[in-house]
């Protein structure tokens, strides 16, 4: 029998071990294993036999198969796989495991930043503190009980882990509490002194939401600095201060040649942006949410920024037209996709933004109102632009915006490749089109739909269309086929028997049905 004369303690370690030593502890398992199952023979036929056993023997065999035991778990820990792994591959998989979230700091629990690793063994230590990208993409929690202070020492720990080359990314909480702090300003101040300016020429990423006249204070610093890596910058102001800013003329320097994500949220005062200062043409997102601009200085940005491809834009239209010349040239946005309107109001220049607008391959397009109104839309120049520039359409969403019946019959019929078309319950699909959906006429690509109707019956017989058409497009082979979405308000009517039933089976084939009764 093999002898077990081992330091098991020395075995049962993390340690990597030689290849001579691995493969003599894979002969010892080897032979540990055939050992244990002869005992365990042994110790059967002991139980089986008519004779009297030998106690001590049995006692001493028992001693024996649990050190045998304890010898294949120690050699099992020795020669694990995961040990034999490449420096190289060990810190790939360590980044693929903390690649699809940030590090929020101070962290939230044990296993929620990289320090776990470091906590497993001293090699796995030594690989994830030399891992740059374990340590580059921080998440400032600015909470309640949490100290900033700390927070701000505890982010140029991780940021020292990177070295000087790697770039990194950092983005700022919002506050947690009712009320801010009462030195909320000089917290502010002490994180763009402390994380973002000596770092500038190292973000890749910038996410900041910071008291207005900080973020008044970093753009007005920012000439000076430069932003060699910056790509993606989001700038949100929050509520601490009640007094208005002053306006800015240069939002963000020219100094930064790889920017393509620009984000501005609250912005409470107008921006005057100056065109020329701005890398407006290599933009391919632009958000501006709740940061109201002007529809010629849109336009003027639009016109600059040729390469868009996602764009959410909040319109002021409270100008009146005699204000200024809202030029009808056409702005071509040939590689957008996804666009999104937010309007102030239903002034008398909506008509005018949406004109000139050119998008040939967009693929989504959200047109809402910020406050709640009755009054007509301009349906002449959103149909003009459906139907000009939007041949690729597949998700179109209208929020507080009325459309009579015969303009959401329109848009059905002028948009064939739409799969989405949300319309809330504020607009009615007319019988007629809900009837030609059913026969599969208008919309065949139809998946989502959210509106008001006016003949249940018609509503539940489209959706039955919807549901039996998509089955039949299944490939071979293919055993699901997309969800699909309905969310409908009826007016008037009661669901009788029959049509509960028919809404019932839909659901229980997968079908998510939202039906409300309202009164007319």
């Amino acid at each position: 029998m093999l002898s077990l004369d081992f330091h098991l303690l020395d075995l049962a370690t993390n340690n990597l071990f030689s290849d001579d030593v691995r493969a003599t502890l894979h002969r010892q398992r080897k032979s540990a294993l055939d050992d244990l199952a002869l005992l365990d023979a042994e110790l059967a036929l002991a139980q089986l036999s008519l004779q009297d056993n030998n106690i001590l023997s049995e006692h001493s065999k028992r001693q024996t198969r649990r050190k045998l035991v304890s010898l294949i778990a120690a050699c099992d820990i020795a020669i694990a796989p995961h040990k034999s792994l490449p420096t190289e591959l060990l810190s790939y998989i360590f980044i693929l495991a903390y690649s699809c979230f940030p590090t929020d700091l101070p962290p939230p629990s044990r296993t929620s930043t990289p320090l776990v690793l470091c906590q497993t063994c001293s090699r796995w230590r030594t690989v994830a503190l030399d891992t740059p990208d374990l340590w580059a993409d921080v998440v400032f929690r600015y909470e309640k009980g949490l100290d900033p202070r700390r927070t701000v020492l505890l982010a140029k720990m991780f940021f020292a882990r990177c070295g000087s080359l790697k770039p990194l990314s950092l983005q700022i909480s919002r506050w947690s509490g009712p009320d801010f702090p009462d030195d909320h300003q000089t917290i502010m101040e002490n994180i763009l002194r402390s994380l973002v300016i000596p770092y500038a020429s190292r973000f890749w990423r910038l996410h900041l939401r910071l008291s207005e006249s900080t973020i008044y204070t970093f753009l007005s610093i920012a000439p000076q600095l430069s932003f060699p890596c910056l790509k993606s910058i989001h700038l949100e102001c929050d509520n601490s201060s009640s007094t208005r800013g002053p306006s800015l003329r240069k939002l963000f320097p020219a100094n930064s040649p790889l920017l393509t994500k620009l984000g501005l949220s609250n912005f409470r005062y107008q921006l005057q942006v100056d065109d020329a200062f701005f890398p407006w043409k290599q933009l391919t997102h632009l958000y501006c949410h709740d940061t109201p601009i002007s529809i010629p200085k849109i336009h003027a940005l639009l016109r600059l920024c040729r390469s868009l491809v996602e764009c959410l834009l909040s319109v002021d239209t409270r100008n009146d037209p005699s204000d200024f010349d809202i030029s009808k040239a056409r702005i071509r946005l040939i590689s957008l996709q996804k666009l999104s309107l937010i309007f102030t109001t239903q002034g008398p220049l909506l008509g005018s933004f949406l004109e000139p607008l050119y998008t040939p391959n967009i693929k989504e397009l959200t047109i809402s109102n910020s406050i709640r109104t009755q009054r007509p839309h301009p349906q002449d120049e959103l149909l003009a632009l459906l139907t000009r520039a939007c041949h690729t359409l597949e998700v179109l969403q209208i929020d507080n915006i009325p459309l009579p019946p015969h303009t959401v019959a329109e848009i059905a019929h002028a948009l064939p490749t739409l799969t989405a078309l949300l319309i809330g319950a504020d607009n009615l699909v007319p019988r007629d089109v809900l009837g030609a959906i059913a026969a599969g006429a208008v919309l065949p690509r139809l998946r989502c739909l959210a509106c008001s109707v006016d003949d249940l019956e018609a509503a539940i017989r489209a959706l039955e269309y919807r549901w039996q058409a998509g089955v039949d497009r299944l490939a071979p082979g293919e055993l699901y086929s997309p969800p699909f979405n309905f969310i409908l308000d009826y007016t008037g009517q009661v669901i009788n028997h029959d049509q509960a039933v028919r809404v019932d089976r839909l659901r229980a084939n997968g079908v998510d049905i939202t039906m409300t009764r309202v009164q007319p």
